[in-house]
């Protein structure tokens, strides 16, 4: 693969002024691409901008207000360029709590950032995408997503929803040239993962941190989501590629992902 295989590509990354969002950023700029940064604090992602690349912009909005969104991209087209591609990394990690006790309004606060966010950004770039007949479209998954979420059901909720939408967004957009897709970084150090040690470890004395084989460097989802802008992923639409198994072994049995349905949201019925 080219040193700079994005090359000519603008990508639009939320979410991206901080944590793996700012790793993504200034990973899809050293592979050539324009890169526009989007959250909420303008002066931490005019400063995460400035260390990326000179061409990296900042644009404030948040992932929930679809009017600012529209404004936003408005803004990355006209000093950029068309969106190429997307990057929906903006989200929350929620509020800790068993569903008896929490409140509603903090719970479906997480669905509006991680999964209405994701809709409403994904919507922003489609009409784009759609008249080009390109793009690609990358959502931040989990494997929270697949499994039961006791005491953080917020975000595992939001993460199950996300990989359905992924997958009913990628079913859409079939022979359309625009590919929809889901990744997971695995457990990277940030603000986010030290929220689940803490309630893994108040619900559970002898919890000792998440297992090695899940922790990666956030540079493992990055060099991900530059191989999926590079087009190396083109056949995996609706799919949810985490770096655990890593695109290569995905690849190398992409028939056998295709033929048994695998990498996808699915409820295991009697036959």
């Amino acid at each position: 693969m080219s040193n700079v295989p994005l090359s000519g590509q603008v990508a639009l990354v939320t979410g991206g002024g901080r944590g793996i969002g700012a790793v993504v950023s200034a990973s899809l700029a050293r592979a050539g691409a324009k890169v526009a940064i989007l959250g909420r604090n303008k002066s931490v992602l005019q400063k995460t901008a400035a260390g990326i690349h000179p061409s990296a912009i900042a644009v404030q909005a948040d992932v929930t207000d679809a009017a600012a969104l529209t404004s936003a991209l408005s803004e990355v087209e006209d000093r950029l360029g068309p969106v190429d591609l997307l990057v929906n990394n903006a989200g929350i990690a929620g509020t800790a709590g068993k569903i008896a006790e929490i409140d509603a309004k903090d719970w479906w606060r997480t669905q509006e950032v991680n999964l209405l966010g994701v809709l409403l950004s994904t919507k922003a770039v489609l009409p784009g995408m759609l008249a080009r007949g390109r793009g690609r479209i990358v959502h931040m998954g989990s494997y929270a997503g697949n499994t039961p979420g006791p005491g953080v059901s917020d975000y595992s909720v939001s993460k199950a929803a996300l990989m359905r939408l992924n997958e009913s967004l990628a079913a859409e957009l079939k022979d359309t040239g625009i590919l929809s897709i889901a990744v997971s970084p695995g457990v990277v150090e940030t603000d986010m993962v030290s929220h689940f040690n803490d309630v893994f470890s108040s619900r559970d004395e002898n919890w000792a941190g998440f297992p090695r084989d899940m922790v990666f460097p956030p540079e493992a989802v990055a060099d991900l989501i530059v191989r999926i802008g590079a087009g190396e992923a083109d056949d995996l639409g609706g799919r949810f590629i985490h770096v655990k198994e890593g695109l290569d072994k995905v690849l190398a049995n992409l028939n056998r992902v295709i033929d048994e349905d695998l990498l996808l949201l699915r409820l295991r019925l009697f036959d």
